[in-house]
């Protein structure tokens, strides 16, 4: 017993340990008759409950504190959305069959994907969201990814879905050099990384076709080891609603495999046809007209529609009369579709009875999916205002991916013509300030929540009509208000001050003018996480009309403060995605060509922990002349061009000189076109490398008389020849000696080659990144051909001439693809 006390006050942390002393009576502990043994207890009980409430508390601090990462959120998003999509799913027994014995036949024969089709409102999404629940059923140790596409920002293209799912699979089943570990540790180390830093489409498609086929593979190598999920399957519901339709999305063998790696199995969805596609057709050709792969989604039963009926009421607490049940069950039969039905259920559920009228006369429901939609819109505007409710689904619909709560509120405030309706029978509560109660807007949110999704997009939660009918009935009922919307949504990312005033005339209070009305809306403040603003606003300025073009080049494109945010927060692709887009819209502004292909070859490496506005300036510095853009904008003097692109070369000096950037007077031998301040080096002994952006020097240099031909140096620099830009790296004792060197494309990597082995640095920062040792027979006679390759391209560089090799003989030095080739030939350069 002493031992047991002695190791409890051990191991258990002070503050939860404590001694007490109770005097012994014969018969144990009496709190009746005993006081000190009623104190004991008292003591006992408190200390307990406060030692458990503290534990209790610190542990919710600890889990408040830690945030889900963007991928676990985007996971419970779609688990959330698939459990409701189930609530009230009946019937489609036969398709459920249909599609288990089709399972079956591929995991006896070669498994290919399978494609649900059906018109808009047919109840895909809920037979996707049922589907996923009855594989677990069927197969109880399987793995079930569902995506349902354009609920979620992860979600909205292809390649961010295949990114998401190569994420799942790395987490799931690990890397291919994780089978030594029976737990998986390494496949969690960097969650996906890997994919993430795939910069093409078609090296992470090829990455996620890997990981499939890792899936199968894992069936052999982990045997005897903790066994991973199989089968694998892979659900995605909704391929017409992905934003990408013109480029991806619909090229199935661009990223869909036609014969699935065994245990894979990939279910998809869509509508037959979405504007200018026929998906069907496409899939069909895709998979070589092979209709079994191919499962149209049935109609609703009458019995299905009853079912459904009986327990929407049942959870709205209603119940309908035997005329009225009659009724509206005939009305669905008409139409028997998931979606119609849920419209005329939240029609029904609001009906009174009064025994002396008759159903026909006082009742009415519409015939087709389009009525109901435009009958529900009615009600709203009838319930919360016309106006309000107007221009509340018509931002829904214009808004870029839909709107947030909060930018709702700010254009319903800047909108007078919703205030006047808001405030016609009484004033504003707040003196000399107007603007839209928020209970208004939740309100009206509530009432069509169940046809809204919510998704994080550019770190907001974004609101959105779910189904397809929704935004195009929206879209026909208020076109008239689309140019409104548009610019009031530009008002609201437009204003960066800290209030937005504007005098309003309130017409139903007697005409009463608020002066400089304070409208209580959200500062957008141009900075890197104000990623919504980033993006919006050029949007809505595009789709506004040449008329807001001014805001547009002056506050965006050639904004050196709203770029520098472009590039990072959003990323080098998406900033170039945007200025394209502008581009396709604008395709005679050459300013903008010239600002576009100055900035196209920064890429996300080389902006990293660094200052981006004196990097985009130096781009921007080195790629375009003064002369040149003065002489294009007399060119263009008659029209109503701005000199925009002048204003933001002087930004860009102004900032360079400002942060004290060393740019020089122009040098001979540097191209003409730039105007770029190049620098001059005195101490250049050898030139390793050069090319039309980059130059490698060597700094005092030693060369050896031997016949090696060695360069003994401690320092060599890379010169940017566009900006004049000079990174140094400095050697160690040990690899001093060089006999050549290599500048990568895009300038982020530098390999020297030394007496035994070659060296990759990072240009900017001078760190060494790798190091690899040669291998040659005789190092005497190799004549400097070496080839640094991609997965791309494979050249062979020899002192004379440049050959493209078909099928080089190489030696592989890593597994990242970067390949050193070395040959062997007579000292005369013969081949």
């Amino acid at each position: 017993m002493n031992q047991l006390k002695t190791y409890c006050a051990k191991i258990t942390p002070v503050k939860q340990f404590r001694n007490f002393t109770v005097p012994w009576k014969s018969g144990g502990l009496d709190i009746r008759e005993e006081a000190s043994h009623r104190q004991y207890i008292d003591e006992l009980c408190t200390f307990l409950t406060s030692t458990i409430m503290t534990s209790v508390e610190n542990t919710c601090r600890i889990m408040l504190n830690k945030t889900l990462s963007t991928f676990h959120e985007d996971l419970i998003h779609h688990a959330k959305f698939a459990q409701e999509k189930t609530k009230f799913f009946f019937g489609r027994e036969e398709l459920l069959e249909s599609v288990h014995s089709r399972i079956e036949l591929n995991r006896r024969n070669t498994s290919t994907p399978i494609a649900f089709i059906a018109e808009s409102g047919c109840g895909k999404t809920s037979f996707m969201a049922r589907l996923a629940k009855e594989l677990r059923i069927w197969y109880p140790e399987s793995a079930v990814f569902i995506r349902f596409l354009g609920t979620s920002a992860p979600s909205t293209s292809i390649e961010l879905v295949i990114r998401s799912l190569c994420t799942q699979l790395t987490t799931l089943y690990g890397h291919d050099d994780d089978d030594d570990d029976d737990d998986g540790k390494n496949s969690n180390s960097n969650d996906g990384d890997e994919d993430n830093e795939s910069s093409t489409f078609s090296s992470l498609v090829r990455i996620f076709h890997d990981k499939l086929k890792l899936v199968s593979k894992k069936r052999l190598k982990i045997i005897r080891k903790k066994v991973r999920p199989k089968p694998l399957f892979i659900l995605l519901d909704a391929i017409d609603q992905l934003d990408d339709t013109s480029k991806y999305s619909f090229q199935f063998d661009s990223w869909l495999l036609r014969f699935l790696p065994r245990d894979v199995h990939i279910f998809i969805s869509f509508i037959p046809t979405i504007e200018h596609f026929n998906i069907k057709d496409l899939f069909l050709q895709f998979m070589r007209n092979d209709d079994s792969t191919l499962f149209t989604v049935p109609r609703l039963r009458p019995n299905d529609c009853e079912d459904i009926i009986r327990s929407s009421l049942q959870a709205y607490n209603r119940q309908l009369t035997s005329e009225q049940y009659i009724y509206l069950l005939t009305t669905v039969e008409q139409n028997p579709k998931p979606l119609y039905l849920k419209l005329l259920i939240d029609i029904a559920r609001r009906w009174t009875y009064f025994p002396k009228q008759s159903t026909q006369t006082t009742l009415s429901l519409p015939e087709t999916i389009e009525d109901a939609v435009e009958q529900l819109f009615s009600r709203l505007e009838n319930r919360h205002g016309k106006e309000f409710v107007q221009y509340s689904l018509a931002y829904l619909v214009y808004g870029l991916n839909g709107i947030s709560e909060i930018e709702l509120e700010d254009c319903l405030s800047i909108n007078d013509i919703v205030l006047n309706e808001i405030y016609a029978h009484h004033d504003p509560p707040i003196p000399n300030t107007i603007h839209v109660p928020s209970l208004l807007c939740q309100s009206l949110l509530y009432s069509i929540k169940e046809y809204l999704s919510r998704k994080r997009i550019h770190d907001k939660h974004i609101l959105s009509f779910y189904h397809r009918k929704f935004s195009e009935s929206t879209g026909k009922r208020y076109k008239h208000l689309r140019e409104q919307c548009h610019e009031h949504l530009i008002e609201i990312y437009s204003n960066d001050q800290p209030s937005y005033k504007r005098t309003i005339v309130l017409k139903q209070r007697n005409n009463k003018i608020i002066d400089d009305a304070d409208r209580l809306i959200n500062s957008q403040i141009t900075n890197k996480l104000n990623k919504r603003k980033l993006v919006a606003l050029p949007y809505h300025c595009l789709e506004f009309g040449t008329e807001k073009d001014h805001l547009l080049r002056s506050i965006c494109l050639f904004n050196l403060n709203f770029l520098s945010c472009q590039l990072q927060s959003l990323g080098h692709t998406t900033f170039l995605d945007s200025i394209r887009y502008c581009l396709r819209l604008r395709p005679n502004w050459i300013d903008l060509k010239r600002l576009y292909r100055a900035v196209w070859s920064i890429d996300d490496e080389s902006i990293k922990d660094v200052d981006v506005s004196l990097i985009l300036s130096e781009q921007i510095l080195g790629f375009i002349d003064d002369y040149h853009t003065s002489q294009l904008y007399d060119e263009l003097n008659d029209s109503d061009e701005n000199n925009d692109l002048e204003k933001l070369l002087i930004d860009c000096r102004k900032y360079c000189d400002e942060h004290d950037n060393s740019f020089r007077s122009v040098y001979a031998g540097f191209p003409q076109e730039t105007g770029a301040l190049a620098w001059s080096f005195s101490p250049i002994t050898h030139v390793l490398f050069l090319n039309e952006f980059y130059t490698l020097v060597v700094l005092d240099g030693h060369q050896d008389d031997d016949k090696n031909h060695f360069i003994e140096t401690h320092t060599v620099a890379m010169i940017n020849m566009q900006t004049g830009k000079v990174d140094k790296i400095f050697l160690d004792k040990d690899f001093n000696k060089i006999w050549n060197g290599y500048i990568t494309k895009n300038g982020n990597k530098i390999y020297l080659f030394g007496v035994e082995g070659v060296k990759t640095f990072n240009s900017r920062t001078g760190d060494m990144l790798s190091e690899k040792t040669l291998s040659w027979d005789n190092k005497s006679f190799c004549n400097k051909a070496y080839c640094m390759t991609t997965n791309d391209e494979m050249k062979r560089v020899s002192s004379r001439k440049v050959y493209i090799l078909n099928d080089p003989w190489f030696y592989l030095l890593s597994k990242t693809f970067e390949i050193l080739c070395t040959w062997w030939w007579p000292m005369n350069g013969a081949l």
